[in-house]
């Protein structure tokens, strides 16, 4: 309650009692008949049934973070905690860690392993290496989208698996920025068959924000800012001055293959989100005409876009070139009129990519004799996810979902739970 009190709010509506263990609401929906929860917490949280019985304590990502202790051959997830890059969240993770294991009977000289993500920057990481050092615990890390692809496994009940692995963004063994990954995954290793083609973000994490930023590195790319029909500087009101920083800052800019960002530019190309002012906001907002458009196309009345794209190889991994669908996009945005006309646009692209990428994972599919499923933040998306089902059975595959482990970020800490737990049998 006296937290409370910082929120400057106008009037306060409080119990008399104290909170002993906060529990945020569950957020939850459903597609085809299975659960994506967007945020597993009251009245949901239940044990996960594993294969071993090591004592694993597994931090999770960045955002959405949940964290997870196995025992006695179940994971225990705790209730959702948030975002660890706020002080006050890495408290509440701290004492809902410390509340989980009093109530499993542990302490930390109990525990085998810590698992964490690999990227550097995130408050999670930075605390397990704390306590593996504090208490001589070993370290396990674990890359982002591999704990994505074995927190899908877990909950699928299966071994191996190709997913797509799809989100905004996640640190890669190669330093980049990954988000739109075919992974071949089983619990002791993975390999990235395919992926989505680089794109700068231009100032960072600041094209994020303003994904304007992603708009001039993708056509600045294909050689077509300023030029013509395809003046993206006119189209999204960039100003000479912004595009001239703009394109200093893409020479050395970090790059990505995430879909969420592929999303964020297609939203804000077709002007429909320009500016993100809350998280993932350009992209649900596309939601919705990607909805519509999806409807339309099954119905047999909207007009679909034929978009060519392209799959080439660099080294063993494929790649999907998204630059020249973006500049076939170009050559009809502006006669585009009407929702229905940009619902069909935005679904035709979408389709488009996903189609190619699923075809990279079926062959791959087909190769090994394995599953193939869709995991990660973007796979709250109904659309994407009726979209890549169809793309599946029409190879005679049936598309793994989600259906008690979230399919975000409060999902990692399960899938590297999963992960952790075959380093040790193996070591």
């Amino acid at each position: 309650n006296e937290d409370a009190f910082s929120l400057r709010a106008d009037c306060y509506l409080l119990h008399n009692l104290d909170i002993v263990n906060r529990v945020d609401d569950s957020v939850v929906r459903l597609c085809n008949g299975k659960k994506f929860f967007i945020r597993k917490s009251r009245g949901f949280l239940t044990t996960v049934d594993v294969p071993y019985s090591n004592r694993i304590l597994s931090l999770g990502a960045g955002e959405n973070v949940s964290i997870c202790i196995s025992s006695a051959y179940k994971i225990y997830q705790s209730q959702y905690i948030g975002n660890s890059f706020y002080s006050r969240t890495m408290d509440f993770l701290e004492e809902s860690m410390g509340r989980l294991m009093r109530f499993l009977g542990l302490n930390m000289e109990d525990i085998d392993v810590i698992s964490v993500d690999l990227h550097p920057r995130y408050p999670t990481r930075r605390y397990g290496i704390f306590l593996s050092d504090e208490h001589g615990i070993e370290l396990v890390e674990v890359q982002h989208h591999w704990a994505h692809s074995a927190s899908l496994m877990v909950d699928a009940h299966v071994d191996e698996t190709v997913s797509l692995t799809l989100d905004g963004t996640g640190y890669g063994d190669d330093g980049v920025a990954w988000g739109g990954e075919v992974l071949r995954s089983s619990f002791s290793s993975f390999e990235r068959v395919g992926s989505l083609e680089e794109i700068p973000l231009i100032g960072g994490d600041a094209a994020v924000k303003d994904p304007r930023r992603i708009l001039f590195a993708i056509f600045n790319l294909c050689g077509c800012c300023g030029d013509g029909e395809c003046d993206i500087t006119e189209e999204c009101d960039i100003t000479e001055k912004e595009a001239e920083i703009f394109e200093k800052l893409m020479r050395k800019a970090p790059k990505t293959t995430s879909f969420g960002r592929l999303l964020d530019a297609l939203s804000c190309y077709l002007g429909i989100c320009t500016r993100m002012t809350y998280e993932g906001e350009p992209a649900m907002k596309l939601e919705t005409y990607l909805e519509r458009g999806y409807e339309r196309f099954m119905r047999g009345v909207g007009r679909e876009i034929e978009f060519e794209c392209e799959i080439i190889r660099r080294g063993k991994r494929k790649v999907v070139r998204t630059l020249p669908v973006f500049a076939a996009l170009s050559s009809v945005r502006n006669r585009l009129r009407s929702v229905g006309e940009i619902s069909d646009a935005a679904f035709s692209f979408v389709r488009t990519v996903i189609e190619a990428l699923m075809e990279i994972a079926v062959d791959e599919a087909e190769r090994e004799g394995i599953s193939i499923g869709i995991t990660g933040g973007v796979s709250y998306d109904v659309p994407i996810v009726m979209t890549a089902r169809h793309a599946a059975m029409k190879r005679g595959f049936e598309l793994l979902t989600h259906d008690s482990v979230p399919n975000g970020d409060q999902g990692i800490s399960i899938g590297q739970n999963a992960i952790a737990a075959h380093d040790v049998s193996c070591t």
